[in-house]
């Protein structure tokens, strides 16, 4: 009969262990990827996306790998058939000594050119780069520096119908690009509240920032700051730019563009929200309430909510978009753990189908 010795096998078992966890240390199991059609990723985020105003374009600020490396990139898709058009690297001229980080994109209003705001790590010199989209290859036609200023993230709008950029320049200065000359054509210096957002009213004749402050650009003048202004959110206009709706406390509300006084808002509460777009008699924003991502659609002229579409509580969404006829919604995935065959863009149809 055979004898166990058992402080024998307790040696050997503590021995196998640890040349298991040794090897385990050199020869770490590969991790699964994400995938875009046929091509494997290491995990990523989709950081920004874009709608271009044709509608048949979407391009998405894609982190590949660390922030600010050559992981960085712009993937620029067709929206039907959904595929891969083009690529513009962060670092177009080869040079990733530095570290630079994509931080927001705007298409012109034609979708011709597509303009990308960087800046580096901490508060570094903002760059405004842009790209032409009807090219092949994509070609770099415009790469300005703004120098002596430093700014820790950058956000940029393209005029509507006209070849100028606003971009924030500094904590509390917006900076407006005149792209044929490549010089400042105005500096709007208004409050030190963070400047998280830009968008031109829909005639472009004014633009609001993400503290509340509306500019007259061209006459460089502060016309009024919204409400409440230094705890608004995302906001978006109106279709017809008589109003504005900003996300507030939760709520989203609805501010007269003239007045600059709330008149209304939306039934319901929201978590964390991205972005908000007002299409038609369509609001459409995308909340995370710490469990679960879900958009939201709401009726402008009843207020109510008339839609919602839940996300599986394992996918995390960063940005979305709407086209510009609010059939369509894409977004893009940040998922804490790689997933094997999954697009990291996804295109949903509104009203939302039942998943």
């Amino acid at each position: 009969m055979l004898s166990l010795d058992y402080e024998d096998f307790a040696v050997k078992i503590q021995n196998l262990l640890f040349l298991l966890a040794i090897s385990v240390f050199l020869f770490p199991i590969p991790q699964k990827s994400f995938a875009i059609g046929p091509k494997q990723r290491s995990r990523i985020v989709v950081r920004e996306i874009a709608w271009s105003p044709a509608g048949n374009n979407i391009a998405t600020v894609i982190v590949e790998g660390g922030v600010g490396g050559a992981g960085e990139r712009v993937e620029v898709y067709t929206a039907q058939p959904f595929a891969l058009q083009g690529t513009i690297p962060n670092f177009p001229d080869g040079d990733d000594s530095t570290s630079l980080v994509i931080s927001d994109i705007a298409w012109n209003s034609n979708g011709t050119q597509l303009a990308i705001g960087k800046n580096g790590l901490g508060a570094t010199e903002p760059i405004v780069e842009i790209w032409d989209i009807s090219t092949t290859p994509y070609q770099r036609t415009l790469r300005h520096i703004y120098l002596d200023n430093v700014i820790s993230g950058i956000t940029i709008a393209w005029r509507p119908n006209q070849q100028e950029i606003a971009y924030t320049c500094s904590e509390r200065s917006i900076c407006i690009l005149d792209i044929a000359s490549e010089e400042v054509i105005h500096v709007l210096t208004g409050d030190a509240v963070a400047l998280t957002a830009l968008k031109y009213s829909p005639d472009g004749e004014l633009l609001l920032a993400g503290n509340g402050q509306l500019w007259d650009v061209d006459a460089e003048e502060i016309l009024g700051t919204f409400e409440q202004s230094p705890y608004l959110g995302p906001f978006a206009w109106s279709p017809d730019g008589t109003q504005v709706t900003f996300l507030y406390e939760g709520q989203i509300r609805i501010w007269d563009a003239v007045t600059r006084q709330s008149v209304g808002f939306l039934e319901g509460t929201l978590g964390y929200t991205s972005d908000i777009y007002w299409v038609g008699q369509q609001i459409i924003s995308q909340d995370f309430d710490g469990k679960q991502t879900k958009f939201r659609v709401w009726d402008q002229k009843t207020s109510h909510l008339v839609d919602t579409f839940e996300l599986d509580a394992s996918i995390i969404v960063q940005s979305f978009a709407v086209n510009p006829t609010g059939d369509k919604l894409a977004y893009g995935i940040h998922a804490p753990d790689p997933v094997e065959d999954t697009q990291v863009v996804e295109i949903i149809s509104l009203p939302f189908e039942t998943p």
